[in-house]
């Protein structure tokens, strides 16, 4: 597993964990360029923060872990996962029954929108057969 949390003025913003180290390197550069866009976005010069530090990251995914869950079936195997916290929201990627991605991000001021049930997935036309 490998991943990444990030702060903005003092208070944690996102969190995200991949299990695969390989596809967290390839997307590190994204991530970094949008927690230094949100950072620059939201910044307040004038104020002090104190630090997070590593049990204050294990402590916000714990209690992102309480709430009220939510559950699509995507297909093929994939099942995406939101848990609504009291501070947070969890977003959870399955695949065959093992977690590929996980997000937790602060919302005390950001509004949250509950998923629609999406269409179901069609299934791929076999190849070779005339339509």
């Amino acid at each position: 597993m490998a991943g990444m949390a990030y702060t903005v003025n003092g208070q944690i913003s996102t969190i995200d964990v991949y299990n695969s180290p390989l596809l967290f390197k390839k997307l590190y550069p994204k991530l970094l360029k949008t927690a230094a866009a949100e950072a620059a976005a939201e910044q307040r010069k004038k104020e002090k923060f104190t630090g997070v530090t590593a049990s204050h990251v294990a402590a916000f995914i714990a209690s992102a872990a309480d709430g009220k869950k939510q559950e699509r079936k995507l297909g093929y195997g994939n099942i995406y996962v939101r848990i609504f916290g009291r501070r947070s929201l969890m977003a959870q990627l399955y695949y065959v029954g093992e977690v590929v991605h996980t997000q937790v991000i602060a919302t005390e001021s950001k509004p949250v929108i509950p998923l629609k049930p999406g269409p179901r997935p069609r299934r791929p036309l076999p190849r070779g057969r005339p339509m």
